[in-house]
């Protein structure tokens, strides 16, 4: 991913196998900070 500038491999990522306690963030992608997610 490219983030302001700078190529960030680590900035997106998800989970394949939930653990019950996080079962509400299913088929969701998660962003580090410095990401703006924009249409393109």
């Amino acid at each position: 991913m490219i983030a302001a500038g700078d190529t960030n491999e680590d900035a997106a990522w998800f989970y394949r196998e939930l653990f019950d306690a996080a079962k509400e963030i299913r088929e969701h992608v998660a962003f580090w900070k410095g990401v703006t997610v924009t249409e393109s």
